[in-house]
């Protein structure tokens, strides 16, 4: 009787298991995008990056990439054709990369960096005004 509970357990974590690895692995969705920046170089003013796709696609996981610390970041998501609506607000500092893991779908990602920007010491006393260098957007393989 042991034998058969054990037996059934196992297969129970055989099945189980076997539906985790069939699960689709995330890709990136961001190709075809375009990348478009606006905004002033100076501190006190917004920096505005916009992400269109060029269809809708289902995104789970944005990865931000900096030069350095970028404080005050707003995360916006395209609704319909210039309606965005707010999915995260990230107030500390992104310091190399951040990763959001979010379930959406959606045709553009906006990016508001609404603080001051700090700047990076660099060699020989220059200094580089920190900023967002990259966004990633992943989803479920197959969408095409």
């Amino acid at each position: 009787m042991t034998n058969k509970i054990l037996l059934c357990l196992m297969m129970v974590c055989v099945i189980g298991c076997a539906a985790l690895l069939k699960q689709d692995k995330l890709v990136r969705v961001d190709q075809g995008a375009t990348l478009t920046k606006s905004g002033e170089y100076y501190p006190a003013r917004a920096q505005i990056y916009k992400l269109l796709l060029p269809k809708r696609r289902s995104i789970q996981k944005i990865i931000i990439h900096t030069n350095g610390p970028v404080p005050n970041v707003a995360v916006y998501i395209q609704k319909e054709k210039d309606m965005w609506h707010k999915i995260k607000e990230i107030k500390s500092p992104i310091k190399a990369s951040y990763t959001l893991e979010v379930a959406v779908t959606t045709d553009g990602i906006k990016l508001a960096q609404t603080g001051g920007r700090a700047k990076q010491r660099l060699a020989y006393g220059t200094a580089e005004i920190a900023e967002i260098t990259k966004i990633e957007l992943y989803g479920p393989n197959g969408q095409d």
